[in-house]
């Protein structure tokens, strides 16, 4: 068998596999519940967990509220726009911060939320050594991790 033809097998077999076209020519169509991973029970998987979703949900809340009493980006970076988007934890949700201002978390561990706007947001991100300087990031081995 030459490779042509073995080529020419595959492309065969991989054309029919193909759904075919949706009447109305739309070509963006859902995958088959069959191809979105699923647990041992057959169900989907979550993209959240319902931790993450209700911890989520109260911080939107949170942002929401502020937004009404006071609409301005307190970091003022060069590449302010003024507005407030959202709040920035100084301490990393990566480093175990906690995301929802006021909880208790929030409060044991002294987690402080600034209000941002995207672009300073993304600022701090990529210039640590600014936003350190500034007081808006702290590292992971600055915490006071001792429970008194």
């Amino acid at each position: 068998m030459g490779l042509e033809n073995a080529f020419g097998q595959v492309i065969e077999y991989y054309s029919r596999r193909s759904t075919p076209e949706p009447a109305n020519g739309n070509l963006e169509t859902k995958p088959r519940a069959s191809q979105w991973p699923s647990n041992s029970r057959g169900n989907s998987i979550r993209s959240v967990s319902k931790k993450r979703a209700r911890l989520n949900r109260q911080r939107a809340q949170a942002t929401k509220a502020a937004r009404e009493v006071d609409n301005t980006c307190h970091i003022k970076s060069p590449v302010c726009t003024g507005y407030f988007d959202a709040f920035h934890e100084v301490i990393k949700c990566s480093a175990n911060g906690a995301i929802v201002p006021g909880s208790e978390k929030a409060k044991a561990q002294g987690q402080v939320f600034i209000r941002s706007c995207n672009p300073c947001n993304g600022y701090i991100e990529d210039n640590v050594a600014w936003a350190k300087e500034n007081g808006y990031a702290k590292s992971r081995f600055e915490q006071d991790n001792h429970a008194d």
